[in-house]
């Protein structure tokens, strides 16, 4: 799960230039039906289809915003400081070759190291299966947490499907 969470976060580094949504590094594409960028309150809007694509790892969602540090907006039009969060709204999949993970919502927060992702989570690796209402991440350490609706007042509760080892590629599909 660690390699989902790390994967997910668009920015793991602090500056614009070391942005990343995957394992690879090279350039992040970003398409969208409009992009805008508001550099009097420090961020970046994409909406639409969007599709952020980094070698094979792939986050599409509704819409993605990212803020940047605004003690860091000294130069004119167009100049930003490090990037401070990343959100993904709306029908948020973060999709690898290995994993995929879906929900209606995705917080990264870059000084603290942790993501948050909200709304009907599934995390998908290989056939086994965690779903709940809300995902925390620590990125430094790796640890999770995931919780069901029941304990933020809710009837829903956390589930995990785990296959043993060699059980799981008897299986013909894990679809």
């Amino acid at each position: 799960m660690k390699g989902f969470i790390l994967a997910l976060a668009l920015a793991v580094a602090a500056t614009p230039a070391a942005a990343q949504i995957g394992k690879a590094e090279g350039p992040i594409l970003i398409d969208s039906d409009r992009s805008e960028l508001r550099n009097d309150e420090g961020r970046a809007i994409f909406e639409g289809n969007v599709e952020a694509t980094q070698g094979q790892a792939r986050l599409l969602s509704n819409r993605l915003e990212v803020e940047f540090e605004k003690a860091g907006q000294t130069g004119g039009p167009g100049s930003m400081g490090a990037m401070e969060t990343v959100i993904a709204t709306g029908d948020v999949f973060y999709i690898t070759p290995e994993e995929t993970a879906r929900g209606q919502r995705a917080v990264y927060d870059i000084t603290t190291e942790t993501l948050v992702m909200t709304g009907d989570v599934v995390v998908k690796q290989g056939c086994d299966v965690s779903t709940g209402d809300k995902l925390t991440v620590d990125l430094v350490t790796g640890n999770s947490t995931m919780d069901g609706k029941q304990s933020m007042g809710g009837d829903d509760r956390v589930r995990v499907v785990l296959y043993p080892d060699g059980e799981a590629e008897q299986r013909d599909n894990c679809e």
